[in-house]
């Protein structure tokens, strides 16, 4: 887990000064995560596992919904939420690994993983 910390730490700004032509496309993922999964116009409950600097998090919480980041990378976490600050909505921040346990405040609707290579 420290090798995604110290990645996150290392291309910080890469990530705050993220190009629009990305910004665009995170956002299309995040129209398309949402058709495909049928999530309703309406506030619906969403933990994005493995969310990492939380670019869709924060995308899926412009869209009005209750989102719940979890990572173990606590730099990516920290990235996570300056971005949310700055798009200013607000996603609930959780460090820790989802391969173990953990604990969440309430039952979601949805849970994503996407943009994971798992088991690296």
């Amino acid at each position: 887990m420290e090798h995604f910390d110290k990645a996150y730490s290392k291309n910080r700004d890469s990530f705050l000064e993220m190009p629009d032509s990305i910004r665009s496309k995170i956002s299309r993922r995040a129209d398309d995560i949402c058709r495909l999964l049928g999530v309703p116009e309406k506030k619906s409950k969403i933990l994005d596992l493995a969310c990492g600097s939380g670019v869709m998090a924060v995308e899926l919480a412009r869209r009005c919904h209750d989102v719940t980041g979890l990572d173990c990378a606590p730099s990516g976490l920290q990235i996570a939420a300056e971005l949310a600050q700055r798009a200013g909505v607000e996603v609930c921040w959780i460090q820790g690994d989802m391969r173990g346990s953990f604990t969440l405040d309430q039952p979601q609707d949805f849970v994503i993983i996407w943009d994971v290579v798992f088991g690296v």
